[in-house]
């Protein structure tokens, strides 16, 4: 009878022994995966921030380019000595100027957190800038 309880008892704690290093052992494989799972993550962050950063500098490059083409435009208007002698003529050339700067000016110094931030600004940048557009070409059509 001692003999079936000493068995008993080794069996017991065999088993108890196995089960704890057994999950143990899952514990460290999980852990693993998920350090797996968070280094890919912060790869796929870093892969992500490097094409955001790249992308807002395409936008720049394309931007400093219909700059210098409403800067061109804006100077033609300047240049027009028949009508440049009025001044609300003057004060629209002068206003069309000044929207082309300030717009040139808030992607120069473009700042977003994240993702949809930067959505919402290049929203609101290219509707200033079909604004600017439409009304050179107005104005270029009028010339008061």
């Amino acid at each position: 009878m001692k003999y079936i309880e000493s068995m008993f008892t080794l069996i017991l704690i065999t088993f108890c022994l196995g089960t704890t290093i057994t999950s143990c052992m899952d514990s460290d494989k999980k852990i693993h995966s998920m350090n797996e799972t968070i280094q890919a993550a912060k790869e796929k962050a870093e892969n992500d921030k490097d094409a955001f950063v790249a992308e807002m500098k395409e936008y720049q490059l394309e931007w400093n380019s219909k700059y210098e083409q409403n800067k061109a435009r804006i100077e033609k208007l300047k240049e027009d000595k028949k009508n440049n002698i009025k001044a609300a003529y003057k004060d629209k050339v002068e206003e069309l100027e000044i929207a082309n700067e300030i717009i040139k000016n808030e992607i120069d110094t473009i700042y977003v957190q994240g993702n949809l931030e930067w959505k919402n600004f290049k929203k609101s940048v290219d509707q200033e800038i079909k604004n600017l557009d439409e009304s050179i070409d107005k104005f270029s059509e009028k010339k008061i």
